[in-house]
Order: structure tokens, then sequence, then C-alpha cells
């Protein structure tokens, strides 16, 4: 009786030992396959610097996971994330199906533009929805974002240009998970944040994820927006500068079925133009 029981604990405490070690590895395993499939995509490389395993609510977590363009010279990643957080949705998982979500905090996309296509960055070339979901083996349920940037650069005009909208908060929903058997399904976005240091910006749109003809209906309001803040955009652009008023920005567009329709509106307030080039160069 003593043997069997001595042998029992010893097959006990082997299982116990082999568990440990299983969760200590586990997230360096889960590093090394992110970093092995996100080593090149395209033009681009993605690189994470750490993993966090959250067996308890069925989640681990990504430190600064960043995706940057291997060909060309561009000094800043496309994207960049301090921390990404992917879970299982139990609210999903409570009605039968197998959902993830996943929720970026204090991440960075950049765009820029570029003489040419080397200097330049727009992440085309990728089916970045196949890269997400590498991440997220499972529909993905539910995309947000926090305490966000989205920055627009040009590193080579007169002057640089560098435009920032922050305190993105966000959230996209529904992105692959469209089912035809329960009807027509969309994606939603919902947005917040402030472009150029503070005037408010709301984006409201609906996308069907599994529509070849690329249906969508975008709604997006920017209002207070001081247009001197635009001085460097406007002088490498279009050569001037503005040294007063304010603007709104309003658009509504919907496609479908290959049909788009809406308007996209500036409407400014208290305008006073410069341009360096007539009022300078020509007039001395």
């Amino acid at each position: 009786m003593n043997f069997a029981y001595r042998r029992h604990l010893a097959w006990l405490l082997a299982v116990v030992v082999l568990l440990v070690l299983a969760r200590l590895a586990l997230p360096y395993m889960v590093k090394n396959y992110l970093n092995r499939h996100m080593d090149r995509m395209g033009d681009y490389h993605g690189h994470v610097d750490d993993v966090g395993i959250h067996l308890w609510r069925g989640a681990y977590s990504a430190e600064g996971l960043s995706v940057v363009k291997v060909s060309g010279k561009v000094p800043v990643p496309l994207f960049a994330a301090r921390h990404t957080d992917i879970a299982v949705s139990w609210r999903a998982l409570s009605h039968g199906s197998v959902r993830g979500k996943v929720e970026f905090t204090h991440a960075t996309l950049n765009f820029v533009d570029g003489s040419d296509s080397a200097s330049g960055q727009s992440g085309k070339g990728v089916n970045w929805r196949a890269q997400l979901q590498m991440m997220v083996p499972m529909r993905l349920d539910e995309v947000t974002v926090h305490d966000s940037t989205v920055t627009f650069h040009n590193f080579v005009s007169r002057p640089r240009v560098d435009l920032k909208m922050t305190g993105v908060e966000g959230t996209i929903t529904n992105l692959t998970n469209a089912d035809r058997r329960q009807g027509r399904r969309v994606a939603t976005v919902e947005a917040t944040a402030k472009v150029l240091e503070d005037a408010p910006l709301q984006l409201k749109a609906s996308v069907d994820p599994l529509e070849r003809s690329g249906d969508f209906a975008i709604d997006l309001r920017a209002t207070g927006i001081q247009l001197t803040r635009l001085n460097d955009f406007a002088r490498a652009y279009a050569n001037l500068d503005f040294a007063g008023g304010n603007g709104d920005f309003v658009m509504q567009l919907e496609a479908r079925d290959g049909q788009l329709e809406g308007y996209a509106k500036p409407l400014l307030h208290g305008v006073r133009i410069f341009s360096w080039k007539q009022d300078v160069e020509q007039d001395h």
C-alpha cells in the first residue's frame, strides 16, 4: 500500500513538474512563433520584445510589438504598440463560439509620403487581416485601441511635415465573423481622437468584411481645427501658409456595388492666407 502510494505520488509530482516547465517555456515558444511568422511580410518585418501568458483568462500579451519597413529608408515604424492583449471573448464563448479580442494600448500608426516608393510608407502589399489572424488563431470578434496616435510624415519635403492625431480611442467589432446564414452582417468602427493637438474628431464607419466590391459607409467630423497648425503641410504642398482662421471638416460617404455617393466638405472661418512666393519673393 505504501509502495503504491509512493508511486502515485511520484507520478503526480512528475506531472506537476512537467506542467510547471511547460508553463515556464510557453512564453518563449509563443514569442518565437510570433517573431518567426512576422519575420518577413512582404516589404515589412514584425517583431515582439516579450510575451506574457495569462492562462486564468485565456489570454496572452505582447510587449513592444513593432512593424517596420525593410525596403527603403523610412525612419519610423509603420506600426508600434507598447502593449497588446489578445484574449478569448468569454461572452462569445458562453454562446458556443470561440472568438478572440485584441486590445492595443499606446499604439502608433505612421504614414509617410516620400519622393518615391522607397521613402514612402502606406502599408500596401500586405494582407494585414491575415497577419492579425495569425496572431489570433480564432475568429476575431473585437479590436480596441486606447490612447494611441496616427501620424502623417513627409521627411523629404521643405519644410518637413509632421501631422498628428492623438488620444485615439476606437473599437472595431465583427471584423472577421460575418455569417451569410444570418443575412448581411457588417463590421463597425467607432473612434474619437484629437487632431492637431485639440480639435475633436469623431468617426463612425461600417464595412462588410466578406464583400468583394468594397461596400462601406463612413461618417467623419473634425471641428475647431486651428489652420495655423497646418502651416508646414500648406508650405510643403501649396507654397502658402495660414496667418489665421479655423475650420471644420465633415465627410459622409457610402459605396455600394461600385457606386460612390456622399460629400467631403472643408468649412473655413476667418481665413487669412500668406503666400511666401507672391508676398516675399516677387514683391521683395
